[in-house]
């Protein structure tokens, strides 16, 4: 019966302490990139024992690093996902900060009120454009980015 209920307050609670409390673990590609990755659930959700390589660094922490917020939103609840995506972001840039201080990163926030609001992140890798820059231009899709 998954899929029929809307998640409950606790649920969707639960959800967020990877960003309310953000915990980070690192693996490391063939090449010697160290990638940053969010754990989840006290468990690191990227597994791999065998060597592995990363081509797009930034795409692979962006994409591993994702968590969705909010489902679909109605238009009187878009300046609260924002204000709440921001404020989590920042938490979680905060944290990425003090925990690799000699790191940069970009964290952002999408905001698509016809399906989701998700929050990720990645390192600021050199000669890789940004996985979401605020001039992108997509249908229907806010996006905040935060750096440091």
């Amino acid at each position: 019966m998954k899929g029929l209920f809307p998640m409950t307050f606790a649920k969707r609670l639960s959800t967020l302490i990877p960003l309310i409390c953000p915990q980070f673990y690192t693996v490391t590609d063939t090449f010697g990139h160290e990638l940053v990755l969010l754990r989840r659930s006290g468990k690191e959700a990227f597994d791999r024992k065998e060597s592995f390589c990363v081509l797009d660094r930034t795409a692979f922490e962006a994409e591993h690093n994702a968590m969705q917020v909010f489902d679909r939103l109605s238009e009187k609840d878009l300046a609260c996902a924002l204000l709440t995506g921001k404020t989590l972001a920042e938490n979680l840039l905060n944290e990425l900060k003090k925990t690799y201080p000699g790191k940069r990163f970009t964290v952002t926030v999408e905001i698509r009120p016809m399906t989701r609001t998700c929050i990720r992140f990645h390192q600021i890798w050199p000669g890789e454009e940004p996985y979401l820059s605020p001039d992108d231009r997509r249908k229907n899709t806010e996006v905040l980015v935060l750096q440091a």
